[in-house]
């Protein structure tokens, strides 16, 4: 886009600032519960946290549409529901995809944490969500395994609050088609609150489309001095899977970005997510115990190797997290929890092509692992002045893998196949912290915080060639953070900075080997504010700067792959901006415009390919028919960009999942 158009640009957001007349924001100060498993004030949390309302009709395409909205966070689309996720970090694949990022719904894991998955957000119930949560930074104790770079939280309907009984319905571009409903039924002493969603994509890509289908059952009852909230949240995936197109700028080229190399390719999922919160106030305090059981089956494709093989994966768990809050004296509060969980996974893998290269034709993988894990934490939190308050906190999560392998010990072709073993792995995670608040509306704060994963099961027992059969070390992210929050009735802000050093930083490279004994350092800073300054405009942005380093060298002989101390780490772009103007003409219509913003970045470790980064516009506009019923028609990339949901640079090829070109949809909702 040219320097015209940002000048136009400019000009709209700036121009109705001229004329200000301060309304009142329609939320000034977010409720959480991510900090620390209890209601709490996003504004005087000491620690980066985002709080995102979901509306009627916003049904998205992909969940990445919701999230990166919010300061620090990228999430790449690949194809159909397949995702890769950054939050204050690199985009990162393989284990440390899965095992960097906390995915959560309702406080509870989506999955175990040694079963992590890279695309742990097409399993939350995003249509039917009331807000997501997104803390930034290593997790806070009241987080275990896998927050290292941060953790997202989908906060569901709360079935013992008024639920509206409600229709949405949308079409568009690329024969893409779903609809989800929402019916509540409200008793003298229980409430029951069903949602089912399904949807159909026929892709923007050859061989590409995906249907889905949801389903929420909420049950909410007082039992004595309990609330207990009960949901049952089930997830199926079939999607023809669409790979990379290959060459220097394919995404660029007409004739092959809406090919697909990988006709073959698919994932298949099926998830459940079974919990139930029983909370109580105490004398003093408040406690909430939530037993819960997971379930999810995979079978998929490997489309993004040479191998093509087929992976079959799964597991189930059951598990409960408890979680108490004291107030000590009436400056001092007093948390501690208690997580346990037991979990039995299975992988199989198997290369049905010709043998390529070293990626040979037969059984790679036939194992199976139980998990145990248990997790106490502890925090104390004491107000030394009305305006300072000080925090400390420690969480020690002991996982232990039992592994038994179901094929032949002997290697084939580069894979490796461990004999029968244990590994036992103790990670403390902890924080510290000084809020300090500068006035009624103005906060400060400082951060010192601890995160730390074990490896995933994957890590340890999907071996390759080179590797050694030994037990990995935890992995640990220290990172220090300065902040601002800001809020008032019209205006609402934060302003974060931040630097971290990573270590026994465990990943896999382009060519498919894996590193285990990386470190990495992390800076930069992050912001977002909301303005409304008219009854008809309102403004609100987002994004972050930020750089990612290699701290170490590693020379495998490959130009591409070996990484010297001070490469920036592939995959991660230095800059993001999310910028959103909200018009009201007349009460029963509004319009939005949207800019998306993501900078430029290496793709591969040795720096020498380069993505250009893109920037995106969409439009939408709102019309109010009833107080029942309204519509919505959005215009995606409205300027028809050509530009990359994902660009890498493996096994000597520059690939690429093409973005879609200008898409249009129609919703509409009905309220009943």
């Amino acid at each position: 886009m040219n320097k015209k158009f940002y000048g136009c640009l400019l000009g709209v957001v700036i121009s109705p600032l001229l004329k200000v007349e301060a309304q009142e924001l329609e939320r000034v100060d977010p409720v959480v519960v991510s900090a620390t498993h209890f209601p709490s004030s996003a504004i005087d949390e000491p620690l980066s946290i985002s709080s995102l309302n979901i509306e009627a009709l916003s049904l998205p395409e992909h969940p990445a549409e919701i999230f990166n909205q919010a300061a620090g966070v990228n999430i790449q689309i690949g194809s159909g529901q397949e995702h890769l996720t950054s939050i204050r970090s690199p985009v990162l694949t393989g284990g440390a995809g899965a095992g960097s990022f906390l995915y959560l719904q309702d406080n509870v894991p989506i999955r175990s944490a040694g079963f992590a998955n890279v695309n742990g957000l097409f399993d939350t119930q995003i249509q039917f969500a009331d807000r997501v949560e997104i803390v930034r930074g290593p997790g806070d104790v009241a987080y275990g395994s896998n927050a290292v770079h941060g953790a997202i939280n989908v906060i569901t309907f709360d079935p013992l609050a008024d639920n509206q009984n409600e229709l949405n319905l949308k079409a568009g571009s690329y024969n893409r088609y779903q609809g989800n409903i929402v019916h509540a039924y409200e008793g003298e002493e229980q409430n029951l609150v069903l949602g089912l969603f399904a949807s159909s994509d026929g892709g923007y890509r050859e061989d590409s489309g995906a249907d889905q289908s949801k389903l929420l059952l909420s049950h909410g009852m007082e039992i004595g001095d309990w609330a207990v909230r009960t949901r049952l949240a089930y997830h199926h995936l079939e999607q023809e899977t669409a790979g990379f197109v290959v060459g220097e700028n394919a995404y660029k080229q007409d004739d092959l970005r809406r090919t697909n190399p990988n006709p073959n390719a698919y994932r298949d999922v099926d998830t459940l997510q079974l919990s139930s919160q029983w909370s109580r106030d105490i004398e003093a305090g408040e406690v909430s115990i939530t037993p819960y059981i997971l379930w999810n089956d995979m079978n998929f494709r490997m489309h993004f190797l040479p191998s093509q093989a087929i992976e079959e994966n799964g597991h189930s768990a059951i598990g409960i997290m408890s979680a108490v809050r004291r107030d000590l004296t009436a400056d001092t509060q007093f948390f501690w929890s208690l997580d346990a969980e037991y979990a039995h996974g299975s992988l199989n893998e198997l290369q049905e092509d010709e043998t390529v290269f070293s990626y040979v034709q037969g059984l790679h993988y036939d194992y199976i692992v139980d998990s145990y894990m248990i997790s106490p934490s502890a925090r104390l939190e004491h107000a030394v002045t009305d305006k300072l308050t000080l925090q400390g906190g420690f969480r020690l999560t002991h996982t232990k893998y039992v592994y038994e392998n179901q094929t032949s010990s002997e290697p084939i072709g580069r894979f490796i196949r461990p004999d029968d073993r244990e590994d036992v792995f103790n990670a403390v995670t902890g924080k510290l912290a000084a809020r300090y608040k500068i006035s009624d509306r103005l906060l400060s704060y400082f951060t010192v915080s601890r995160g730390a994963r074990p490896p995933q099961t994957t890590d340890l027992y999907r071996l390759q060639q080179n590797q050694i059969v030994e037990q990995g070390s935890v992995e640990t992210l220290d990172m220090a953070e300065l902040g601002l929050k800001y809020a008032s009735p019209t205006f609402r802000a934060s302003l974060a900075g931040f630097v971290g050093y990573k270590k026994n930083f465990l990943f896999r490279d382009a060519d498919g080997f894996t590193v285990e004994d990386g470190e990495t350092t992390h800076s930069g800073f992050e912001f977002d504010f909301a303005w409304k300054f008219t009854p008809q405009w309102t403004i609100s942005t987002s994004g972050n700067w930020a750089e990612h380093k290699y701290a170490f060298d590693r020379d495998v002989g490959n130009d591409t792959e070996d990484i010297f101390d001070g490469n920036d780490v592939d995959t991660a772009p230095n800059s993001s901006l999310f910028v959103s103007l909200e018009w009201e003409p007349i009460e029963v219509i509004s319009t939005n415009l949207q800019f998306i913003h993501e900078g430029d970045y290496y793709t591969d470790a040795s720096n020498q390919h380069k993505y250009d980064g893109h920037d995106l516009v969409d439009w939408k506009v709102k019309w109010r028919l009833s107080n029942a019923s309204q519509l919505q028609f959005e215009v995606k990339n409205i300027f028809d960009e050509r530009y990359a949901s994902r660009a890498d640079f493996a096994f000597g090829n520059e690939r690429y999942f093409p973005g879609e070109q200008r898409s249009a949809y129609l919703s509409w909702n009905v309220q009943y």
